[in-house]
């Protein structure tokens, strides 16, 4: 069986069949060597079969890649799509036998050609991120299966396939480290520009790891380090996302207490972003008002169309919550 598993399926086994502790360097030889085409047999109805005997498809359609449009099947159950272009090395991934999956960067690369910029980023956000949407909802703690340098170093070598500059433009607007689809969305709002409908604020650190002092660690029982879910480090300004509806105990307030004034310690203020403020657009506003009077970053003049701009940016980008 010779096939390469792309798109949706590839995604599929992305965020199901890949070890939490593993990267894509641990999983087996990442091929073409060196830049050249593809060279796969036509896909059969015997193919589609027994990648979903494998179960690496999910319930979906088997999604495969080809490397000229001769080679392009309609076949039951499946979608073929053709890179007839020459790919850069590091674009396959072998699963098992002759069984190929696209890797990230070239699976980050293809979506560009048919999603949205949105789409497209909470994409890049989670391939490079510590989280795996799946049907039953977000896996967390996993680890990066790639990161934003290698999706932008691959996407620059991939001259000739399609979505190369769509890709590109989203690679501006990409972040390592996100931890959840909340942040995303939040990393998407607060790292795209006026012209996009975002509120322009720079590029923040997910995840950053601050190295507390000897007050702010006896703060937090000896901890040795914090980590804030946004970081402007020239501001030296950290904001913090409770994804809690609300607390309901002593202890969990205490904590929150606890935190803000570790930051206090460190000589730092903290933003901290609720749930409701990813329903309301206004709420939202108020925190990019907050962040921008901390940060220092400068309020240029809105577009003219910024209003609707914005909205319809807020509520792609906050469509799980809004």
């Amino acid at each position: 069986m010779e096939a390469i598993l792309c798109d949706g399926s590839a995604l599929h086994y992305w965020r199901t069949h890949v070890d939490a502790t593993a990267s894509t360097l641990g999983r087996g030889p990442l091929l073409p060597k060196r830049r050249g085409r593809l060279c796969v047999d036509a896909p059969s109805a015997a193919i589609v079969r027994d990648v979903k005997e494998l179960g690496l498809c999910g319930d979906g359609t088997v999604c495969l890649l080809v490397g000229k449009t001769s080679s392009k099947r309609k076949l039951k159950g499946a979608r073929v799509r053709v890179i007839s272009s020459e790919v850069p090395s590091r674009s396959l991934v072998r699963v098992t036998g002759d069984l190929y999956v696209v890797t990230p960067e070239l699976l980050f690369l293809m979506a560009a050609s048919k999603m949205s910029l949105v789409r497209l980023l909470e994409l890049g956000h989670e391939l490079c991120g510590t989280y795996r949407m799946t049907g039953s909802g977000p896996t967390y703690n996993t680890e990066p299966l790639t990161c934003v340098s290698s999706i932008r170093s691959y996407v620059k070598k991939a001259k000739g396939i399609r979505g190369r500059e769509r890709a590109l433009v989203a690679c501006k607007y990409l972040a390592d480290n996100s931890g959840s689809p909340a942040e995303t969305a939040l990393s998407i709002m607060f790292r795209l520009p006026l012209y996009y409908g975002g509120y322009g604020l720079g590029n923040p650190l997910l995840n950053h790891r601050i190295t507390l002092n000897k007050g702010a660690s006896r703060l937090l029982g000896g901890q040795m380090t914090i980590r804030p879910d946004f970081y402007w480090s020239r501001a030296r300004y950290p904001v913090e996302y409770d994804g809690t509806l609300y607390h309901s105990t002593k202890a969990e307030n205490d904590a929150d207490e606890r935190r803000r004034n570790a930051y206090a310690a460190l000589g730092m203020g903290v933003t901290v972003v609720k749930p409701r403020h990813l329903r309301r657009v206004d709420l939202l506003d108020e925190i990019a008002g907050a962040i921008r009077k901390n940060t220092g970053i400068r309020a240029y003049r809105l577009p003219a169309n910024y209003a609707e701009t914005h909205h319809r940016l807020f509520m792609e980008a906050c469509r799980y919550w809004a």
